[in-house]
């Protein structure tokens, strides 16, 4: 996730005028959209960025930083309109979405149509994660 969050804000940076190391993400998309509305939604995804990176040389044991850190570093001084943070795109089947919870449809998202990849090593898997069928998902 932390390569995906770096072209989303690279993605941002060049819809914005400035020039990113990587290219674009397709603009339709609902995350660039997103990411691009207002300095601090490109703000939240860096300071995510920030926390992925911690939690990938905690889980990997490393002691560099992740190789998108780098970009991060380029591109996070792109200044845009600040309009605020709005509510989080979920980008999944409508079946999972939860418009005043985010965070819960990701939950079930994951727990249905995720679980087949989904591991854990370091640490366990979540207290959150409960796989289920998708025969037992309710339409919202």
């Amino acid at each position: 996730m932390l390569l995906e969050s770096v072209q989303l804000l690279c993605g941002a940076s060049n819809e914005k005028g400035f020039t990113a190391p990587y290219f674009s993400t397709p603009v339709s998309q609902p995350c660039t959209l997103w990411v691009g509305e207002s300095y601090e939604e490109f703000r939240w995804l860096v300071t995510r960025s920030d926390a992925l990176n911690k939690e990938y040389r905690w889980r990997f044991e490393k002691t560099e930083d992740h190789a998108s850190v780098g970009i991060i570093r380029q591109v996070e001084a792109c200044q845009s309109s600040a309009l605020g943070l709005t509510p989080f795109v979920q980008t999944m089947p409508d079946q999972y979405k939860e418009t005043n919870d985010p965070i819960a449809a990701h939950r079930r998202f994951y727990g249905v149509e995720r679980s087949a990849f989904a591991t854990w090593k370091k640490p366990e898997a979540p207290d959150w994660f409960v796989p289920e069928s998708s025969s037992e998902v309710l339409m919202l």
